[in-house]
């Protein structure tokens, strides 16, 4: 009987980490889909602002949005 509610206890332990998983891959989503969003609006802003900018900044700008998003990827591939 021990076993049975250990087995039971470990199933109900499980299904709720999944489920919090589950959440938490959501929310990484969406955060994800805004970084990507902000990093649009940041080179939209720097393109449309080009003129009083040459294009070494430009290219700073973008690798920047780059390496940051990868890193943020990286570091959410972690922890799945």
């Amino acid at each position: 009987m021990d076993q049975i509610l250990q087995i039971f206890t470990f199933l109900v332990v499980f299904g709720f980490m999944q489920a919090e998983i589950i959440n938490l891959n959501g929310d990484i989503k969406a955060k994800n889909d805004q970084i990507a969003t902000l990093g649009k609006q940041i080179l939209d802003f720097v393109i449309a602002s080009h003129d009083e900018l040459d294009k070494s900044d430009i290219v700073q700008v973008d690798y920047l949005f780059q390496t940051s998003h990868s890193s943020l990827v990286l570091l959410v591939l972690t922890f799945v």
